[in-house]
């Protein structure tokens, strides 16, 4: 199951293993894992594509173990497991991305659910949507521009707003496929507010993500995260999208050198979940997971 699963109510002699919604990146440090004391309650396992150095694991033991007791877990298990491996997600599209013998000649606007984390720039695809579409399409003019919405936001206003906006500027490509091979296989770079989609674009295809929030203050324009750029206005936004164009390979060397201290290959990862997956299942930990014992009901 993915971990945003975590309320269903499996089977109670079943075992849950739930893989992380996206990446816990390098910039969250210290150890993030939000969310994951729920995990603790309601799955078995928790699959984290992020390497966890010794610091963490000393810190999780101090704060977690005994933590989380029986009367508030769902789960029969005394363990709950955090077990580093590649994502699978990437695992998965890695073979399509390899073969795709598509150009690189667009760039992908794909905002997250409409919906989501409101207090969080607000109604961002109604306030910027066609704003970042028009600067892209303006300043770039010998590139497509991608709008890649949310599968749920497909029939939202504010998406067929764009559409009647942009349907026909030649340049403007809707994209509803299912996946994201499409958008990734063209993509020079990919622009979101807070979508984990830049996480799984930039690792996957070593190009730069790009989270745009110009409704938060800062004292730059842009920065740099472990997988492309953070843009703060219109301004950081152009600048960041030309050095995405304009230095591809230190860009594709920047991020493969985060990709490959902070996190867990995926490559291999579903041969690896198939050879530890019976130990699992069996309540035998490794010693690379994380364990952390429940406590006992109070």
């Amino acid at each position: 199951a993915s971990d945003i699963d975590y309320w269903t109510v499996f089977p109670e002699k079943s075992k849950i293993l739930a893989c992380v919604h996206s990446f816990v990146c390098p910039d969250d440090r210290p150890f993030n894992m939000s969310g994951a004391i729920h995990h603790a309650a309601l799955v078995d396992g928790w699959m984290l594509p992020m390497k966890i150095d010794e610091q963490s694991r000393e810190a999780i033991h101090k704060l977690w173990d005994g933590f989380v007791n029986h009367e508030f877990s769902r789960r029969k298990s005394e363990q709950f497991n955090i077990i580093p491996v590649g994502y699978p997600r990437l695992a998965s599209m890695l073979p399509y991305i390899q073969s795709n013998e598509t150009t690189q000649n667009s760039i992908v606007y794909a905002p997250v659910a409409i919906d989501y984390d409101l207090e969080h720039g607000g109604k961002r695809v109604a306030n910027h949507g066609i704003r970042i579409i028009e600067t892209l399409l303006a300043n770039f003019t010998d590139l497509d521009v991608i709008f890649r919405p949310s599968m749920q936001d497909m029939e939202k206003p504010e998406t067929r707003e764009i559409l009647a906006v942009f349907g026909d500027e030649k340049r403007f490509v809707f994209d509803s496929h299912p996946d994201q091979i499409f958008a990734f296989s063209r993509g020079c770079a990919l622009i979101t507010d807070l979508s984990n989609i830049a996480k799984s674009f930039a690792f996957l295809c070593r190009r730069p993500g790009i989270y745009f929030s110009p409704w938060q203050a800062s004292p730059t324009a842009w920065s740099r995260w472990a997988g492309g750029f953070n843009a703060y206005s219109y301004e950081g936004l152009l600048d960041t999208v030309r050095m995405a164009l304009e230095n591809p390979r230190e860009e594709a060397e920047i991020i493969e050198r985060n990709r490959e201290k902070e996190l867990m290959p995926f490559e291999s990862a579903f041969d690896e979940i198939a050879e530890w997956l019976p130990d699992f299942y069996n309540d035998m930990p490794r010693k690379d997971w994380v364990t952390i014992e429940r406590g006992p009901t109070v």
